[in-house]
């Protein structure tokens, strides 16, 4: 009888160490996600300041001649979007923190509808989405292409991809898919009353009898878990799949290339879409096996751990977002060559293309 009692007290301080074990996890976790928060925001803050300069050196005239520039063009402005949703989504936060410095915590009123449309609904949400998914299509269709080019090199339609008049119709059909998403994401995303706010007594600056409205975020429920579904398995999980083996193929072909001693041009060309790919597969790859897994149905543990994944790809498509500028200056001549005419210096006799 004693045995089987210490047996049962033994189970339950087991069981407490192990709660005692999570919760101090959790507390740890907790402080590094806090830290991340506002290491994240001053990355995006410079990030939005570089891709402005790197959208102008894309867009001269001499960066526009080639297609992979064109997808550049376009991951640009993504990055830039979703770094800005990153820092306007961020303003309210740390507002409402000055704010209580300054006054009583129950006496600071809710967003108002304004307030909570421009920053929360379209920046810190849609438009962050949007970008992030699309600016992966565009690094995905810039890999295959790549591939198809180098696979195919003697193929005169496949060479005619590397100029932009081909690389603009590539694009609309990238964009294409996305499109009916973005439509239902705006459709069936709502902000709606949640109730009404009344300032306590002795809070300055208000009567007795204002009221404020208090608004909430919410999406379509049916509709929108399928089209959630079905936009997880075609832009995130499909790039989580395509991504290793594009990358793989011209991981290899730049050996050969290497070993071949092939042009500094074709050579240059597969080191710049190698390094983007692996980029976009860094922060894509444990998202979309999250994504695939989550589906299985698991305990609160994993989910934990999937959760802390899924915060630390999006801390990492961040850091992309501001690193793309920095391989293109350092890996393409023909870029570096855009940024000393724009500033003065003569453009070198010969230009490698980064196509």
């Amino acid at each position: 009888m004693n045995t089987s009692l210490n047996k049962g007290s033994d189970y339950e301080d087991a069981n407490d160490e192990i709660s005692i074990f999570w919760n101090t996890f959790a507390q740890a976790i907790d402080s590094v996600l806090n830290n991340q928060a506002h290491v994240k925001l001053i990355i995006a803050a410079i990030g939005v300041f570089i891709n402005i300069f790197h959208f102008i050196v894309l867009t001269r005239k001499s960066m526009r001649v080639y297609t992979i520039n064109l997808f550049m063009i376009g991951i640009a402005i993504c990055d830039f979007l979703r770094l800005l949703s990153v820092v306007l989504g961020a303003l309210p936060h740390y507002y409402k923190l000055y704010r209580r410095s300054i006054t009583p915590h129950n006496c600071i009123p809710p967003e108002t509808y304004v307030v909570f449309f421009v920053y929360i609904y379209i920046y810190s949400e849609t438009v962050s989405m949007i970008a992030q998914k699309l600016a992966v299509s565009f690094g995905v269709a810039m890999a295959i292409l790549r591939v198809v080019i180098l696979k195919y090199p003697l193929s005169r339609r496949a060479q005619d991809l590397i100029m932009s008049g081909s690389g603009i119709r590539i694009i609309f059909i990238v964009c294409l898919p996305h499109l009916p998403f973005w439509f239902f994401d705006l459709q069936w995303t709502e902000i709606r009353e949640n109730g009404t706010w009344k300032p306590p007594s002795g809070c300055k600056n208000f009567s007795d009898h204002s009221l404020h409205t208090k608004y909430s975020f919410e999406h379509g429920e049916d509709i929108n878990e399928t089209l959630r579904f079905m936009e997880g398995i075609l832009f995130t999980v499909v790039p989580s799949i395509i991504l290793p083996i594009a990358t793989g193929f011209l991981i290899y072909a730049l050996k050969t290339m290497t070993r071949a001693a092939t042009s500094s041009r074709s050579n240059g060309s597969t080191k710049m879409v190698v390094l983007i790919t692996v980029t976009f597969l860094i922060a894509t790859f444990p998202l979309g096996m999250t994504y695939f897994v989550n589906f299985l149905g698991l305990d609160d543990i994993l989910a934990f751990f999937l959760y802390i994944i899924g915060i630390f790809c999006e801390f990492v498509s961040i850091i992309n977002g501001t690193l793309h500028f920095v391989l293109c200056a350092c890996v393409s001549s023909l870029y570096q060559n855009t940024v000393k005419e724009m500033f003065g210096r003569k453009k070198a006799r010969v230009a490698t293309t980064i196509f």
